[in-house]
């Protein structure tokens, strides 16, 4: 979803053309990163994973915690030296995001405050894809305003199947701490705050698209898709709404 995210936002940053080499070494380097930080995940969560999922590379053995931390050493090594030449400020944005993701998994990811990093990443995540096409403007950090209510679908859509065994180790996280109800309507409820953000410092001189009508059609899909108790259309309906207002809004911007 990441990479999907910013190749969508680096294209209309482009205006529908963004330089194919730029872009790829790009997402290599955010994808370098995001499997950093996914293996850190893995390496932290190696205590309740022994509990909860033991299958899992580290608890089951398969992988050493120590060698699972080289991985991780390798991972960030490279997303740098692909970063770096695409400029100091793309490679700075991404140390940026990248530490907003070993903060989560490390500290944050137990707490209330798991969705601070995602705030500060996500948005973060925009301004990079429009850096890299050398189409910065200022207008961009509005998105850290809109951003807001909108990584809690993300936080809570990806974090709900793990409420009852988190909480059984003793994890006491956001989604935890609402619960079930709680965590599903302050997902929905985000998004649509989201959308009421975002029109409300819509660019002048656009308005919203097909693609934000889309997003809410997304939102519907999720919540039919939960009530029906199938969690992985919801998490996906719930990704997707968020790239797809986000897209939207950012078309305005570019234009």
């Amino acid at each position: 979803m990441v990479l999907l995210a910013c190749g969508l936002f680096a294209t209309v940053a482009a205006d529908g053309s963004p330089p194919v080499g730029r872009i790829g070494v790009y997402l290599l380097a955010v994808l370098c990163s995001q499997m950093a930080i996914g293996v850190h995940n893995d390496y932290c969560d190696r205590g309740l994973d022994r509990e909860a999922k033991p299958w899992r590379a580290i608890p089951s053995g398969v992988v050493r915690p120590a060698a699972a931390l080289q991985l991780v050493a390798v991972l960030l090594g490279a997303s740098l030296a692909l970063a770096i030449p695409l400029g100091l400020d793309v490679a700075a944005l991404g140390v940026l995001g990248t530490a907003m993701g070993f903060a989560y998994n490390a500290a944050f990811k137990r707490t209330v405050l798991a969705w601070v990093p995602f705030w500060v990443a996500l948005p973060t995540l925009v301004i990079a894809s429009f850096t890299v096409v050398h189409a910065y403007q200022s207008e961009l950090l509005l998105a850290y305003v809109i951003g807001l209510p909108l990584v809690f679908p993300i936080y809570i859509a990806d974090s709900l199947t793990d409420i009852e065994s988190d909480r059984t180790l003793g994890v006491q996280g956001l989604t935890q701490v609402l619960g079930q109800g709680g965590a599903r309507l302050a997902c929905w409820g985000s998004l649509a705050l989201g959308y009421v953000l975002a029109v409300a410092f819509w660019p002048e001189g656009s308005s919203p698209g097909y693609l934000f009508g889309i997003s809410i059609g997304l939102l519907v899909v999720g919540i039919v898709s939960d009530r029906l108790r199938i969690p992985r259309v919801h998490w996906l309906a719930m990704m997707l709404a968020v790239i797809a207002l986000a897209a939207d809004w950012l078309l305005g911007v570019a234009a």
